[in-house]
């Protein structure tokens, strides 16, 4: 198995990666259960799945560790500012591959199942990394919202006491 990108993180907050099969499959998976050597395969290899857990293949991850993953907390504007960049980052790359294996089906003579196969994971995981994108925007700009909207009753609250003073 061959680490591709990063896809950012999965509803538990666990670190996932995509990583692209020996049978050429691409597929995404939590980073820790490659390092681990927990998964080897993306399931779908038919009868050879066998034969490759059996001989565990050396994963050598070509992400850098990020030291840092966002110092902000989790739900704030910045925070998911954070993640919209990441996965843009990972659209991004995904969207080269797919243009990539366009061209390679658009050069050969015959339909190369392969190509195929890995153009369709493509697609499907670019098209997911957006609509996780669009996700994201409506989140963060309902958080703005609350935060604009909490900030302003905190200001009528601070004028009524004033008020009250008088």
């Amino acid at each position: 198995m061959k680490v591709l990108t990063e896809a950012g993180r999965n509803k538990h907050g666990q670190r996932l990666v995509r990583v692209e099969c020996s049978c050429g499959n691409i597929f995404e998976v939590i980073y820790n259960n490659i390092k681990r050597g927990r998964t080897n395969t993306c399931g779908h290899c038919g009868k050879h799945a066998k034969e490759l857990k059996s001989q565990p293949a050396p994963v050598t991850p070509t992400i850098p560790e990020q030291k840092n993953q966002s110092t902000c907390e989790r739900g704030t504007p910045a925070w998911y500012a954070d993640q919209i960049a990441s996965k843009e980052a990972a659209a991004l790359v995904s969207e080269k591959h797919v243009k990539d294996l366009q061209v390679r089906m658009a050069q050969s003579e015959s339909t190369d199942l392969d190509v195929l196969k890995k153009w369709t994971a493509e697609t499907t995981a670019f098209h997911k990394l957006n609509q996780q994108i669009a996700c994201l925007q409506i989140e963060k700009a309902k958080t703005e919202a609350a935060t604009i909207k909490e900030s302003k009753s905190a200001s009528e609250i601070m004028r009524e006491k004033i008020a009250g003073l008088k």
